[in-house]
């Protein structure tokens, strides 16, 4: 995983928030470890690009999960 990840998940320890770091590192990846996100999950970071978002999106079809978007892609054409 990145150093930007690694720092996000330090400042994200630091004030007390629990949570799971998936890792994308082939295609559907990301469209899988999100559709296994549990149903009271309260939001979702996404870092990545536009591909990486999509996958996400595709994962979490039809279910009500806040997303905020690190965008660290080539494009990020979504996160502006």
């Amino acid at each position: 995983m990145s150093d930007l990840v690694h720092r996000l998940a330090e400042a994200l320890r630091r004030v007390g928030c629990e949570f799971d770091l998936g890792e994308s590192r082939h295609a559907g990846d990301a469209a899988r470890l999100a559709a296994e996100t549990p149903d009271e999950t309260k939001a979702v970071v996404v870092v990545g690009g536009d591909g990486t978002l999509r996958e996400v999106l595709e994962g979490l079809n039809g279910r009500r999960i806040p997303i905020v978007v690190l965008p660290t892609g080539t494009e990020n054409i979504l996160a502006k």
